[in-house]
């Protein structure tokens, strides 16, 4: 699994521990000592569980389960079964936008002004 930048992360993003398998939130230390190579963090690869943590909601169609989680304007789509790899759509439009992980779409959830923490 491929460790995380620094320059990919905000404050808040959640990260794992590759030696512990942990789940931390980066903190001003985290960021600083990514960035200067004393630490090394993966992402959280994102699954049904990992989204409902996060407070999205399975979407259903009628009573056929969908691979769709929603929360607020944002869909994730799981494209590959339960590997992490997710498609986004916008206001129900399906975009082009592909993530893999916790930490990016936390990113484009605070760009948008919504928050997305992950429960126990």
């Amino acid at each position: 699994m491929e460790t995380v930048k620094a320059n990919e992360l905000r404050l808040g993003n959640w990260l794992r521990n590759p030696h512990t398998n942990e789940d931390k939130q980066a903190t001003v230390e985290t960021v600083s000592d990514i960035q200067n190579g004393f630490m090394q963090r993966i992402g959280i690869p994102l699954t049904e569980d990992i989204l409902v943590r996060l407070g999205f909601e399975e979407q259903m169609f009628g009573t056929i389960k969908t691979d769709a989680y929603k929360k607020g304007i944002i869909t994730v789509h799981l494209i590959s079964g339960n590997t992490g790899e997710c498609q986004i759509a916008l206001y129900n439009k399906l975009l082009p936008i592909f993530y893999n992980y916790v930490h990016e779409l936390q990113n484009l959830a605070y760009d948008l002004r919504q928050e997305l923490t992950l429960n126990p």
